[in-house]
């Protein structure tokens, strides 16, 4: 993993922004209900306070940040920061797991009452334990099952860059851009298809740990995300539901203590919070 001496902030966002397609896949395969009615996207608002806030956090974090904070609705980021610094994922791989294995089950390859062998799980118990509980075990049963290439394919496949599982001796790798971009596409329901982005978000939703995203926002608010945690390396990603619409929020962090780690990414995802309802 390379580490970065600084972070490099905001004066590049604009620039370094991916046009839309490249984040949300090619406009005409939205449907008409629900997120995916995104035809004309809202005017552009004023994101400096909200960008103020985020450096403000990052500023007094003795650690390192990659940040990638998106609207569905619009194209681009609201907020990045590092979003291409190539990190040890974590538990964020499994999320590639879990894409492979909807993709799967969408064209009929793989029902969710199939058996995994070797153990005493079905498909769908393992997925509810490797993402609700991060369980490690059933995360490795999945992966002996499907291997890491099938699974990189089927991220190549819904255009999800930089999240990649070790096909050899390497590590698991996660970019905030690409785990934003798979958040993204979730949350406009464009993730393998309709009904399998309604499962993942379900399924998301119900992630036990609520000690960072969701971890200062207000009561009974909705977030669908994964946590993940390495050594120095400590992560949350998903979409947080507020009551102006949902909101992709990723704190990817090394090299700082785990509470410290928890506060940023809890104090982030209020500022997103607040932003989007204000």
């Amino acid at each position: 993993m390379r580490c970065i001496a600084a972070l490099a902030l905001v004066a590049l966002l604009a620039a370094c922004a991916p046009p839309a397609r490249d984040i949300l896949g090619d406009q005409n395969d939205a449907g008409a209900a629900g997120l995916d009615a995104v035809a004309s996207a809202p005017p552009q608002r004023d994101t400096s306070a909200l960008r103020s806030a985020i450096e403000g956090a990052i500023g007094s974090f003795d650690g390192h940040a990659s940040i990638w904070v998106s609207d569905p609705a619009r194209p681009g980021p609201l907020f990045a920061a590092n979003a291409d610094e190539q990190l040890l994922s974590a538990s964020l791989y499994k999320l590639g797991i879990l894409v492979h294995a909807e993709t799967l089950i969408d064209q009929a390859k793989l029902r969710p009452t199939d058996a995994l062998e070797g153990t005493d799980l079905t498909v769908e118990d393992a997925l509810e334990a490797m993402i609700v509980s991060s369980d490690n075990d059933a995360a490795l049963a999945l992966w002996s099952k499907f291997g890491p290439a099938s699974v990189n394919a089927s991220l190549r496949k819904e255009r999800i860059p930089g999240l990649l599982l070790a096909e050899d001796d390497g590590d698991n790798v996660a970019t905030a851009r690409g785990v934003g971009t798979l958040f993204t596409r979730l949350a406009l329901r464009r993730l393998v298809s309709p009904a399998a982005s309604d499962r993942m978000i379900a399924r998301l939703s119900r992630v036990e740990n609520r000690d960072r995203l969701p971890a200062k926002l207000p009561d009974g608010t909705r977030v669908a995300h994964k946590t993940g945690d390495l050594d120095a390396v400590v992560h949350d990603a998903g979409i947080v539901f507020t009551p102006a619409g949902p909101r992709v929020v990723v704190v990817l962090t090394w090299d700082a203590g785990v509470d410290q780690a928890n506060e940023l990414i809890a104090r982030v995802a209020r500022t997103v919070y607040d932003d989007a309802t204000r």
